[in-house]
């Protein structure tokens, strides 16, 4: 499984973000919800590659978070709330978060229990880097036609525009300098690589332990 833990950059000079990760957050497919676990922190899990980086996504966009992802075993039963969370994905996310506060260009960092996986692990991690740096460069012009993109992939430039009240030419210049297009080409990289380390994650036979079978 996948645990995602943020925590909100420089919270001490800044207004609570959580109430807007949140919101931004609402939708996504989570198997435990998003929740504040303490202060300006919020916990989630994923069982999914899917909705791991759909939820990965979001918080880049919303920006100013020091993200961690955890990937691995999650203790059974899961609870009702993901405070209540145990096992090697939780301990994983909670090391990738403290390494993302010290990073400081795309605050992201990626965890495994297994060191078998570290080339695969930074693999994923520098690619993920790479789409947040791309994310926090864009303009609110270029925001507004992306998001309109995410939401529905197979609109045309024409009802986009319509949409947002412009031209379709300024629709079709936002589009190019986003980056939108080389973005999603490697979501399905990002998303194979989420569920190779998932499945590659080793499985004890202990009962009391939850895995792919839950969902990834």
């Amino acid at each position: 499984m996948f645990v995602l833990t943020v925590d909100q950059v420089s919270s001490r000079s800044r207004d609570d973000r959580v109430p807007e990760l949140l919101d931004a957050l609402s939708g996504v497919p989570l198997r435990l919800a998003p929740e504040r676990t303490a202060g300006d922190e919020v916990q989630m899990l994923a069982d999914t590659a899917d909705a791991a980086l759909e939820a990965t996504l979001r918080i880049l966009e919303t920006g100013e978070w020091s993200i961690g992802i955890g990937i691995g075993q999650v203790l059974a039963p899961l609870q009702d709330s993901v405070r209540a969370g145990r096992g090697d994905a939780f301990v994983a996310a909670r090391e990738a978060v403290e390494a993302a506060r010290r990073t400081s260009s795309v605050p992201l960092c990626v965890r495994a229990p297994d060191d078998r996986l570290a080339e695969q692990v930074g693999e994923l991690e520098a690619l993920l880097r790479l789409v947040g740096r791309l994310i926090r460069s864009r303009k609110p012009g270029q925001w507004r036609v992306v998001r309109e993109l995410r939401r529905d992939p197979a609109a045309t430039q024409a009802e986009i525009a319509s949409r947002l009240g412009v031209t379709q030419q300024t629709v079709s210049r936002a589009f190019t300098t986003s980056g939108w297009r080389e973005e999603s080409g490697v979501h399905p990289l990002a998303r194979r690589l989420l569920a190779m380390i998932d499945l590659t994650t080793p499985r004890p036979s202990a009962p009391d332990l939850e895995g792919p079978t839950a969902g990834a």
